[in-house]
Order: C-alpha cells, then sequence, then structure tokens
C-alpha cells in the first residue's frame, strides 16, 4: 500500500508516446537583433549551419543592415541567435574591424561559439598576404585565427586557395579543401582536403589512400567535405582511382577517411558492395552523422536505385557499420522520387535526412511547379514531410531558380534553410533569398506525465460532501508547446455507498473535459479516500503522453493526515450502489 500525505501527492504512474505531425512553424533568422529583414539576399550559395541544439544559425549575407556599421560592400558571415533574437557579425579581426573584402561558407560549432569560414580577406589576421583562407572566429573571446595555414604556421603557397570548411562539434578540428603544396610533402597541384587541429597545430591529409598514399594527379578533390563530431571521420569527393580496390566506374565518388585507423573506404557503393556507375554528385554537399557511421549523398546512378530508375539525382544514405545502402527520395507507394533531389543533411543519430527537392511526388498534395521545396525523411518510420511550407499551410511561392541548401540541429529537431520564397513567414518584403528555421515535423518530442499533479489542492478537507474541481497540472514539454489535457476515467479506493446511506453518488464528473469533479468524501470507518484521476495530454502536433494522478479525503485531520491506497478502482462516476 502506499501513503499519501496531506499536501503531496505522488503521481503512480506515467507512459509517454508520439505520432507524426506535419504543424510546424517558420522562422526567418536572416534578420537584424530587432528582426527587420535584411535588405540584401542571405544564404544564396552556401548553406546555412546550426548548432547541436539549433540556437545559434550561422550564415553568409550580402545585407548591410544586419548589424551597426557593415560598410564593406561585401557578403559577411553572420551567427543569429534564436533565443535571444540577436544577429551578430562573425567575420571580422580581432579588433573588431570588418573584412576588407567577402566571406562564405560558414560552418559552427556543436555549442555555437566557433564559427569557421572562408575569406579572401588580407586584414582578419596579421601577415595575410595571399589568396582565399578558411579562418574561425572565436564568439566567446571575440577572437579570429587562420587554420589554413601549415603545421608551423606558415601560409598557403602564393596563388593558393582554401575553402569549403567543416568543424567538429569542439571546435577543435576543422576540414578544408586547399590547392596548397606546402601543408606536408604533395606532389600534385590538385585540391586536397586537410584537418587543422587547432589545438596542436598539426595538419594532416585526408584524402588518401588506406596505406597513405596520395590521391592520382589530375583528379581533384571536390569542396564542402564533411567531418564527424569528434573530428574523427572525413568524407570528400575524388575522381582519383587509387584510393580504395576496384575501383574502376571513371567517375567522382564519395569517400570516408577514418583519421584514427588511417582507412579510406568508398561510401557510394551499393549495399552489396557493388560500385556506382555514375558515383556521387560532386556538387551537392553530403553529410555525416555524429559517430561517422552513416553518411548521406547524391546520386543518380542506378546501381544505387531500390525503386524504378528514372536517371534523376536521388538521395541515398550508406550505413557504414551494416555495410547498406538506402535510398530515401521513395515517392508516395514506393514510387521513385520524380526529379532532382540534392543538398542533404542529417540528424547526429543518423535518422533524420533533410534535403531540397524537385520530386512533387514525395508527398500527397505537391503541386510545386518549382523546385524550392525542402523535405525531411524519418529512416527509422520510412515517413516524409515536407518542411517548406507557407506561414498559412499552403506551398511555398518559390522563384523557380532557387539553389536550396539544407542544415539540421545535431538532435534533429530543427531544419535550416535558405529560399527565395515570400510567403513562409508573414510580411516578408525584401525579394531576395532569406535564411529560415523550422521543427522537424517528424521529431517532435512528446509530452512528459511524470510529475503531474492535482491542483490547486491534492488532499481535500473536511469530507462536507461538497464537490471539489481538480486541474492536473506539472505537466512539461520540450519543445514548449502548449497542452490539452482531457480527463479519462476517475476512481476510488472505495465503494459507491449510495444516497440511501446517506452518502451523496455519484463521487466523481468530468471524464472528457479539461477537470476532474470529485467528492470531498470517505467511509467514515475506513482510511481515508484516494481518488485515481486517469487523463491524456497532448500538445497538438502528434505527441502524447498518458498519466493518473491522485488526491486524498483523509479520514481525520489527526496522524499527518494519510490517505492509505487499498487500489481498488471503484468507478467514481457511478453506477450507484
Amino acid at each position: 500500500m502506499i501513503a499519501i500525505q496531506k499536501g503531496l501527492l505522488f503521481v503512480m504512474f506515467a507512459v509517454c508516446f508520439g505520432s507524426p505531425s506535419i504543424v510546424h512553424a517558420v522562422e526567418r533568422v536572416s534578420v537584424d537583433s530587432l528582426a527587420i529583414e535584411a535588405n540584401g539576399p542571405s544564404g544564396r550559395f552556401a548553406p546555412p549551419r546550426m548548432s547541436a541544439d539549433g540556437r545559434f544559425v550561422a550564415f553568409e549575407s550580402n545585407a548591410d543592415n544586419l548589424v551597426p556599421n557593415d560598410a564593406n560592400g561585401a557578403a559577411d558571415i553572420f551567427v543569429h541567435d534564436r533565443m535571444t533574437g540577436m544577429t551578430e557579425r562573425v567575420s571580422i579581426a580581432s579588433d573588431g574591424s570588418e573584412a576588407s573584402s567577402f566571406s562564405q561558407e560558414p560552418a559552427i560549432s556543436g555549442d555555437g561559439r566557433f564559427v569557421a569560414f572562408n575569406s579572401p580577406a588580407n586584414n582578419l589576421v596579421p601577415n595575410d598576404h595571399f589568396n582565399n583562407d578558411v579562418f574561425v572566429y572565436d564568439r566567446l573571446n571575440a577572437t579570429i585565427d587562420r587554420v589554413s595555414v601549415g603545421p608551423s604556421g606558415e601560409e598557403a603557397d602564393p596563388g593558393a586557395n582554401s575553402f569549403g570548411a567543416a568543424i567538429s562539434a569542439d571546435g577543435r578540428f576543422v576540414a578544408f579543401t586547399t590547392s596548397a603544396s606546402n601543408f606536408d610533402v604533395d606532389s600534385d597541384p590538385d585540391f586536397d582536403v586537410f584537418v587543422k587541429d587547432r589545438l596542436t597545430g598539426s595538419i594532416e591529409r585526408a584524402n588518401v589512400a588506406s596505406d597513405g598514399s596520395q590521391s592520382a594527379p589530375g583528379l581533384d578533390s571536390n569542396r564542402l567535405p564533411a567531418i564527424s563530431a569528434d573530428g574523427r571521420f572525413v568524407t570528400f569527393f575524388s575522381a582519383a582511382a587509387n584510393l580504395v580496390a576496384d575501383d574502376t566506374n571513371g567517375a567522382t565518388d564519395l569517400f570516408v577517411h577514418d583519421r584514427l585507423t588511417g582507412a579510406t573506404e568508398r561510401a557510394d557503393v551499393a549495399s552489396d558492395g557493388g560500385q556506382a556507375s555514375i558515383g556521387a554528385a560532386g556538387d551537392k554537399s553530403p553529410a555525416i552523422s555524429a559517430d561517422g557511421r552513416f553518411v548521406a549523398f547524391t546520386s543518380r546512378a542506378q546501381d544505387l536505385y531500390t525503386t524504378v530508375y528514372n536517371g534523376r539525382d536521388q538521395i541515398f544514405v550508406r550505413d557504414r557499420l551494416a555495410g547498406l545502402t538506402e535510398q530515401i527520395t521513395v515517392g508516395l507507394g514506393g514510387t521513385t522520387g520524380n526529379s532532382d533531389s540534392g543538398n542533404t543533411s542529417i540528424s547526429g543519430d543518423g535518422r533524420f535526412v533533410a534535403f531540397q527537392s524537385c520530386s512533387t511526388n514525395l508527398v500527397a498534395g505537391d503541386t510545386s511547379a518549382t523546385c524550392d521545396d525542402v523535405f525531411v525523411h524519418d529512416r527509422q518510420t520510412g515517413t516524409t514531410a515536407r518542411v517548406s511550407l507557407a506561414f498559412d499551410g499552403g506551398e511555398a511561392s518559390g522563384n523557380g531558380s532557387d539553389l536550396i541548401v539544407t542544415a539540421m540541429s545535431g538532435d534533429g529537431r530543427l531544419i535550416s534553410w535558405d529560399s527565395g520564397s515570400t510567403n513562409l513567414v508573414p510580411a516578408d518584403t525584401n525579394g531576395v533569398h532569406d535564411v529560415f528555421v523550422a521543427a522537424n515535423p517528424l521529431a517532435n518530442r512528446s509530452p512528459s506525465c511524470a510529475a503531474a499533479v492535482l491542483a490547486p489542492v491534492s488532499t481535500l478537507w473536511p469530507p462536507n460532501h461538497a464537490l471539489v474541481r481538480l486541474a492536473v497540472a506539472g505537466i512539461s514539454d520540450p519543445d514548449g508547446d502548449p497542452i490539452n489535457v482531457t480527463v479519462t476515467q476517475i476512481t476510488q479506493d472505495e465503494p459507491l455507498l449510495g444516497q440511501g446511506s446517506g452518502d451523496k453518488c455519484p463521487d466523481g464528473m468530468g471524464i472528457g473535459g479539461a477537470t476532474a469533479i470529485v467528492r470531498a468524501e470517505r467511509n467514515g470507518t475506513g482510511d481515508g479516500r484516494v481518488y485515481h484521476v486517469h487523463f491524456e495530454a497532448t500538445d497538438g502536433r502528434g505527441g502524447s503522453c498518458i498519466g493518473m494522478a491522485t488526491a486524498c479525503v483523509p479520514h481525520d485531520m489527526g496522524n499527518g493526515s494519510a490517505c492509505t491506497d487499498q487500489h481498488t478502482d471503484v468507478n467514481a462516476t457511478g453506477p450507484c450502489q
């Protein structure tokens, strides 16, 4: 038996469950700290990036009104804090002076502290004499350092360019593409992918074979490498045929290099290990999960299709542990995505994959004539939802020529993208590309009923047969969604004695409503009455939890006014005995 003390309420059990919903709101983040829209395009050619929890969004913008004193007339990198609403420019020198040239391709650490980007500006750090470099800005200390340098801090060769930064969760490791030949023993003039350790200063090449040999000359590795959260795994594109055995397709492939073991493997292969006849789309950014197990990429290779082949770019995920490759862009009824898709991102655990697509058969009701749609796929449930919906629930207006790039928070709850659509949020009047964030409609987190209590009181006294209205309180929702409560059952651990004995009946009311009504009554010869109020709480987005909370009518007010729950569930709403 469980004793219920005066003034306290112990929840007997709570079980939570959830289901997907498409109800969500879109938020524009390419705004200034007063939420005024940008006067220039944002995120047009480089993807926005999000911190692990989605609080901070880094993006590129040509606007000069997002922060005060923006007078360089060039694209800059900004970070918007979705919690405070503040927007700051991070493509600046340690003394706060603005860059002398444009900045692009941001990447952000898991906690939002460090932001990597590339720029040809020569005034961000001292003694910068040459071309495009990769930098990391520390938002906590307001300092910047250049990472596209050799192990002793030496600059890249004159005329060399570095770009396409990716950063580990803690900001220590930065992967980037460079044409520099003086970072290690480099016998080819092609672009390579390097990883800089900002703690030790060391730098190592990632686009190498498992035996450490360089990729074949004349076959550049592509831009926008991706790096796992711990910095161990790095993805890169290459047309080189000497990085793995039996690479005979003559195409650009996607590779994963393990910096711990030195092993390099090809990711754009079929589940049976067969190579892709066409390879991966090197112009559409890949993504890697936090632990490096899952790699998302784009390809139109027939060998990878699991649906009817139509020659279009499709999204795939390679499970490196299981050795399986899964097609993500599968239309309604198992059909093939009927147009091109690309520019993917993936959640930290690899469950959710976001991407841009021109396909109109991935979800019901898609009549869009443009390629402005952003989708998310849940690999666990096989469900796909459209994210880029207008504020009124309609389709995005688009402009018919958008290059949409996506980003996802590490926990998979939020998705960011750029768009020229003007109806995603109200009052979008700038007529240019903006950066948006929306909740993942397939990643809603259910409310928790574990701490539910009855309010305003849980001990009813005196036992004067009066009806008392009690609400269920203490329910929490991790997404901050408003909660609706429905009372589903009211039971008690004493029998309904009926009106003939002088007692009132029924003792409970309010089934189907938001509050329970119970009678301040108990058996005079018993040990107090315990009411069990069963309920369901919903968040309006498909998530819900069920629970039960209790209230006590003590036998008397002495001895701590405790009730002893006999665990006999008598229906308090009748029928009366």
